[in-house]
């Protein structure tokens, strides 16, 4: 099974600390900023994916 977190706004330094915490494989966003790249690099083989309308 794999999950993801889903975010509807991009991904700051303060959600990606939340995230951090949680078991997922991956986050779905609009973008990211460069703090919450820094702190999501740090789960294991996690993904970020980036979507636009």
């Amino acid at each position: 099974m794999v999950d993801f977190v889903a975010l509807s706004d991009v991904c700051d330094e303060a959600t990606a600390l939340l995230i951090k915490r949680e078991v997922s494989d991956g986050v779905i966003a609009p973008g990211y900023t460069p703090e919450a790249i820094e702190v999501l690099k740090e789960k294991a083989q996690g993904y970020l994916l980036r979507y636009q309308d």
